[in-house]
C-alpha cells in the first residue's frame, strides 16, 4: 500500500509541477534535454520517446540513448525514437538503442546519409515507414527476433549489402529496400507470408535469395530488375506470384517454381531475356498475360501441372517458343496439343525421371499414352466420357 501511495504522490506532484509549463504539449507530457538528447515526456505513464532536436543543431557523431531518464525526481523509461527524431542528422554516425524501446517511428532516421552503425534494443517490434530511408552510410543492421513488423519504404536507398529477416516478421511492406543497389544477400524468415509491392524492386546486386518456409505471396513487382539474380527457387508453400514480379530480371537462367503455386501474374518475368530454363509445379491452374514476355533465350519448359494450365494468347510474346521444348506428362501431350499457346512449342515431349522437379515432388511416374484416353475442356481425365465436348487423340470431339 505504501508503495502504491508513494508512486501516486509522485505522480500527482510531477503533475502539479509541469501542467503550467508554456512548452507543454499538454498537461501530461513535457519536452526537455536531457545530456543533450531531447526527450517528449509523459508523466503519466512514466514513459519518454526521443524527440527532434529543439535547439535547431542537427544530432551528430555518436549517439548512446539510456534505458531510462532522471527528471524532477522521478524515472522515465525510454520506450520509443519518435517521429523525424534523427531525421536528417547528416553528421550523425553510430546510434545505440536500448532494450527498452518498442518503437522506431516514421521518419526516425530518414536521411541520415553518414549514420554507419545502428545497434537495436532486443525489445523492438516496430519500425515505421521511411525510418532509415536513405542512409547510404548504413551498410548492415542485425533486425533482433522481437521485431514484428518493417513498414513502408523503411530502408528505402540505404546502403544495406545484407540482409536477414526474423521468424517474427509477418509482412514487409511496399517499397521497404526498393532500390538498394548494394544488396548482395537477402535470407527471409519463416514467419513472413507476404512480400509487399515493389519490396525489392532495383537491389541490382542482389545475388542471393533465400525464402522461408511461412512466404505465401510475392507481391506486384517484389523484384523487378534484380539485375543480378542468376537462379531462382520458389519454395512450395508460395501459391502467388503478383505482377511483374521478377521482371527485368536480365541475368536469371533458371527459374524453379514451387509444386504450391496457382497463379502467375502478368509480366511475372517479362524481359528475362536470358531465361533458358523453367519448372512449372503441380497446382499451377493460370499463367497471365505477357507473363514470359520477350524470355528470348527460353529452350525447356518443365510442366507438372495437374491440369493444362490456362493461359493468354500473349503469355509467351516475343519468348520464341517454336523453338523451344515443353515437357509434360506422357498422358497429357495430346491435351497440350490441342491447347492454344501450348501448341505453339516446337515439340512436346513426355517428362523423365532425369527432368529438373519443382519443390515437393520427389520424383515423375510417367503414364502411357492410350489412344482410347479422353478429356474434358479443364484437362480432367475420364475413363468413361459423358455427353459433350471431349478431346482424343489431340483433337475436340462431340459425344451425343
Amino acid at each position: 500500500m505504501y508503495y502504491k501511495y508513494e508512486m501516486f504522490m509522485k505522480k500527482l506532484i510531477l503533475f502539479l509541477c509541469f501542467m503550467f509549463l508554456p512548452f507543454a504539449a499538454n498537461a501530461d507530457e513535457i519536452t526537455e534535454n536531457i545530456d543533450g538528447i531531447w526527450y517528449r515526456i509523459d508523466i503519466e505513464s512514466l514513459e519518454a520517446e526521443v524527440y527532434h532536436n529543439l535547439d535547431g543543431e542537427p544530432y551528430k557523431g555518436e549517439i548512446v540513448i539510456p534505458e531510462t531518464i532522471e527528471y524532477k525526481g522521478a524515472t522515465f523509461r525510454v520506450t520509443k525514437i519518435g517521429e523525424q527524431a534523427f531525421s536528417q542528422c547528416v553528421k550523425l554516425t553510430a546510434v545505440t538503442i536500448p532494450n527498452n524501446v518498442t518503437t522506431i517511428e516514421e521518419s526516425a532516421f530518414n536521411y541520415c546519409l553518414k549514420l554507419a552503425s545502428i545497434n537495436l534494443g532486443e525489445g523492438l517490434t516496430s519500425i515505421g515507414r521511411w525510418a532509415f530511408r536513405y542512409c547510404k552510410g548504413l551498410v548492415s543492421i542485425s533486425l533482433p527476433a522481437s521485431v514484428t513488423t518493417i513498414g513502408d519504404e523503411a530502408f528505402y536507398r540505404s546502403g544495406l549489402e545484407s540482409l536477414t529477416i526474423p521468424d517474427g516478421v509477418t509482412v514487409i511492406g511496399n517499397h521497404v529496400f526498393h532500390d538498394c543497389t548494394s544488396l548482395k544477400s537477402v535470407t527471409i524468415g519463416d514467419g513472413l507470408t507476404e512480400i509487399g509491392n515493389w519490396a525489392f524492386q532495383g537491389c541490382t546486386s542482389l545475388n542471393s535469395l533465400t525464402f522461408g518456409t511461412g512466404l505465401k505471396v510475392i507481391g506486384e513487382s517484389a523484384f523487378q530488375n534484380c539485375s543480378s539474380l542468376t537462379t531462382l527457387s520458389i519454395p512450395s508453400n508460395v501459391s502467388t506470384i503478383g505482377p511483374a514480379a521478377f521482371s527485368g530480371c536480365e541475368s536469371l537462367t533458371s527459374v524453379n517454381i514451387g509444386d504450391g503455386v496457382t497463379e502467375i501474374g502478368g509480366s511475372a518475368f517479362a524481359n528475362c531475356n536470358t531465361l533458358q530454363s523453367i519448372v512449372l509445379g503441380s497446382k499451377l491452374t493460370n499463367i497471365e498475360t505477357l507473363a514470359f514476355y520477350h524470355c528470348t533465350k527460353l529452350t525447356d519448359v518443365y510442366c507438372y501441372a495437374e491440369t493444362v494450365p490456362s493461359t493468354m494468347s500473349d503469355t509467351f510474346l516475343s519468348a520464341w517458343i517454336i523453338y523451344a521444348t515443353l515437357h509434360v506428362q506422357a498422358s497429357m501431350i495430346e491435351l497440350y496439343m490441342a491447347t492454344d499457346t501450348w501448341n505453339l512449342f516446337k515439340e512436346i515431349v513426355p517428362l523423365t525421371e532425369s527432368d529438373p522437379t519443382p519443390t515437393a515432388i520427389n520424383a515423375v511416374k510417367n503414364e502411357p499414352a492410350d489412344n482410347n484416353t479422353t478429356y474434358d475442356l479443364t484437362g480432367r481425365r475420364h475413363a468413361q466420357p459423358g455427353k459433350g465436348i471431349i478431346i482424343r487423340n489431340g483433337k475436340k470431339v462431340v459425344v451425343k
